[in-house]
């Protein structure tokens, strides 16, 4: 009996010290960050977690500021200044289980703190512990007088949080994901980062979660810079018992090059890669959606099986972006390059007369935004015009203009710079008008193509004098940036961004996920030399803000920056001044910079085409091409191109 009972409290203690291992995390109890600063408030969020080795029924953080104070809450009890305790549904963690809570507040000052957390769970020791569960089942069962049987029930159990074997051969490294809302503590990078989570709470490598969208489907996207032949996929769910939890239901989605066909559902077993056949479907992108009927859901990791079909684009300016990174790099994926001896003429449509073009790249179609000049002695454009290409040779223009003033009833006059990007699935087009009874403003139309038809999404400027008088405090609207000149751009993480301005002077603002209204802080940062003409977009991890410099004739320079919203470093010329025609007043410039099938181009507009002049100008395209350093090469306007 004394014998047993020994047997059993070694097998007690061999099972406590397994489960303690595998409850080990490598992270702070509780860590604090600000999620959006906007000057006078901002939001933060808290995460606390049980970093201990039993169950926590109930957790508090406390912290204070000098000035700082919380106006509302969410997911927490706040009091005093400030207790934060759990409300009802997230009060009980398991070890290695997370709570989070956010908050808003105001500054009293403009300075936003960071205060110092302590609590029943925050300062708990952290242990650096990182020998694998198998590894101490091995270790601890080899050094225990437990029979064979016991040892091999302890080992199954400690490898079985990962029933299905985790893909080798994962090609979701290779993915760039999108995702239609991420919350922003949490990190799209976890989904395909080919961690192996030690459970669904496991965020020691990050996680995606969609917290606060509890009962709506919400998805995450891969997207190949080749096709590929698909054989099956993984999903790691990420379930925090609080809100976010394990999906209701999930489903696979593939493109077609036209559209989405669902494969089928996924399982949606908690502590577990959950494995769904993929039969060698063709693609080049894979989407998953998932929805829970009470809370918001969430991936802790996301993987892929598959092998090339074809060749796939390579070039040494090539770069791992969002599809919605910018619109000048949306969906490249296995598209054809020109071909070989081929040959394209600068304007690219001599017939017509187009202006200040803008591009992006969907389904393998190329497409140019530009207005229409109509004007001989003056700037009149009244419509914009969509061009595109599927061999960068042959280009189309669609007939009729595809949007116009009239689609903006608040607009009356010049129909200027826009800038069309792609987001799930829709199409927003940014453009600056004549506000009626007013001065220039930022519309955006919405639609469902490229080519339309498209709507005025909100009925009202999302930019304008009054709009930003508030946004900076100023008192005359003589001291706004002139509102001319979007680019809109969407970031690895899903923030949108819209810069904007004129005259030497440039504005950076966040767009909430629907990308028809404004969120945080304006900052005015200008590059050096700045004119107008902003065209944003990114190339291996390096933000590059391409403009039209000095002033007219200006020349297309370009600066670049760790963040979308600078500070900008100035790094040289692209194109030089462009030659008026005789008798013509000073050309004015206009780039945008795109890669398409492994090759990046440079957009922009001639004034001395034939017909031409600085109030007829024409869409021209150029090669752009980057040096080792991420540099890029000084462009010699060409009359086409030659492949």
């Amino acid at each position: 009996m004394q014998s047993s009972l020994k047997k059993c409290s070694s097998l007690t203690i061999l099972l406590s010290a397994i489960a303690a291992s595998l409850s080990v995390t490598a992270h702070a109890s509780c860590t604090y960050i600000v999620t959006n600063n906007w000057g006078t408030g901002y939001t933060a969020a808290v995460r606390v977690t049980n970093d201990t080795s039993a169950r926590v029924n109930g957790w508090q953080v406390n912290w204070s500021y000098a000035k700082n104070t919380v106006t509302n809450a969410w997911n927490a009890q706040l009091s005093g200044n400030y207790t934060a305790t759990n409300l009802g549904w997230n009060g009980g963690l398991n070890p290695g289980q997370s709570a989070e809570f956010g908050f808003q507040a105001v500054t009293s000052g403009g300075v936003v703190e960071t205060p110092v957390l302590s609590g029943n769970l925050c300062g708990a020791s952290v242990s650096s512990v990182s020998v694998s569960s198998r590894s101490v089942a091995s270790s601890v069962v080899s050094s225990s007088r437990v029979s064979s049987s016991v040892a091999s029930s302890i080992i199954r159990s400690s490898s079985s949080v990962s029933s299905v074997t985790p893909i080798a051969n994962n090609i979701a490294t290779l993915a760039t994901a999108t995702t239609s809302y991420v919350s922003p503590w949490e990190t799209l990078a976890a989904v395909n980062d080919n961690s192996v989570p030690a459970n669904s709470n496991d965020k020691s490598k990050g996680a995606y979660g969609n917290w606060d969208n509890p009962n709506s489907t919400q998805w995450v996207q891969y997207d190949w810079p080749q096709t590929y032949s698909l054989t099956q996929t993984q999903i790691y769910w990420f379930d925090d018992n609080g809100g976010v939890l394990t999906p209701t239901r999930a489903y696979i989605e593939y493109w077609t090059g036209s559209n989405w066909v669902s494969i089928g559902d996924v399982p949606l077993t908690k502590n577990a890669f959950n494995n769904l056949p993929l039969n060698s479907i063709v693609t080049n992108r894979l989407r998953v959606s998932m929805s829970n009927a009470t809370q918001s859901t969430g991936i802790l990791e996301w993987r892929v099986a598959g092998v090339p079909v074809g060749q796939p684009a390579s070039s040494s300016s090539s770069s791992r972006s969002s599809v919605a990174s910018s619109s000048s790099n949306s969906s490249t994926g296995n598209c054809t390059g020109p071909l070989a001896g081929t040959r394209g003429s600068n304007p690219i449509l001599p017939n017509i007369f187009t202006a200040d073009p803008a591009s992006f790249v969907h389904n393998c179609t190329f497409y140019i935004t530009a207005g229409r000049d109509e004007g001989t002695n003056g700037f009149l454009l009244r419509s914009w015009y969509v061009l595109s290409s599927t061999d960068m040779v042959n280009w189309t223009d669609h007939g009729a203009p595809v949007m116009s003033l009239s689609t903006f009833i608040w607009a009356d006059a010049n129909a200027w710079a826009g800038q069309m990007i792609e987001r799930g699935g829709k199409f927003y087009w940014y453009v600056p008008v004549n506000k009626r009874g007013g001065g220039m403003a930022i519309g955006v139309a919405v639609g469902d193509s490229p080519l339309g038809p498209f709507r005025d999404a909100i009925g009202a400027p999302l930019v304008d004098d009054t709009i930003e008088m508030k946004a900076f405090n100023y008192t005359d609207a003589g001291q706004t940036v002139y509102t001319i000149d979007p680019t809109v751009f969407v970031d690895d993480n899903g923030q949108a961004y819209l810069t904007y301005g004129g005259f030497w002077r440039m504005v950076t603002v966040a767009l909430n996920d629907n990308m028809t209204s404004i969120k945080g802080n304006w900052i005015e940062r200008t590059p050096r030399d700045f004119f107008e003409a902003p065209f944003l977009t990114k190339r291996n991890g390096t933000y590059y803000m391409v403009y039209a410099a000095g002033a007219n004739p200006a020349t297309i320079d370009y600066a670049t920056a760790t963040s979308p919203t600078g500070p900008w470093t100035y790094r040289g010329r692209i194109l030089d001044k462009l030659p008026a025609l005789s008798g013509q007043d000073a050309p004015t410039s206009h780039p945008a910079i795109t890669e398409f099938a492994g090759q990046w181009y440079l957009v922009y507009h001639i004034s001395n085409g034939k017909g031409g002049g600085t109030y007829r100008r024409q869409v021209a395209l150029e090669k752009l091409f980057f040096n080792s350093d991420g540099t890029i090469k000084p462009i010699t306007p060409s009359t086409g191109l030659t492949f």
